[in-house]
Formats: C-alpha cells, structure tokens, sequence
C-alpha cells in the first residue's frame, strides 16, 4: 500500500474521501482535512453533501 498526502490526492480520491465521510456519519466540519478556500476543501464540501443527500433520499423511501 502506497500512502501520499492528502495534497497529492486526484479530485476523485478527494471525492471518494468525502463519500466515506458522509457514509460514517462524520460532521463534515471535522472531516474535512483541507483548508477553507482551496479547490480540494470546495470539491470534498461538495461530494459530502450529494452523498449525504443520497443516503437521506434512501433513508425515506425506507
């Protein structure tokens, strides 16, 4: 296993850090490991709240 910084992630990687996040129920406020402003803290912001959205839709049609 190959371990880089958070800085050196794709924005993919940065997604898939986000949906894991949301999944664990984390508050993105501490997830987020990127400071305020950058185009990682932006994109990872962005891919917690679809996911969260989703697992709210899924959660309903429960």
């Amino acid at each position: 296993m190959h371990i880089r910084p958070l800085t050196q992630l794709s924005l993919a990687e940065v997604d898939d850090l986000a949906r894991a996040a949301a999944d664990r129920g984390e508050p993105h406020y501490s997830a987020n490991p990127y400071p305020a402003g950058t185009a990682q803290h932006e994109r990872y912001l962005r891919a917690y709240t679809d996911r969260q959205a989703d697992l709210q839709i899924d959660t309903a049609a429960a």
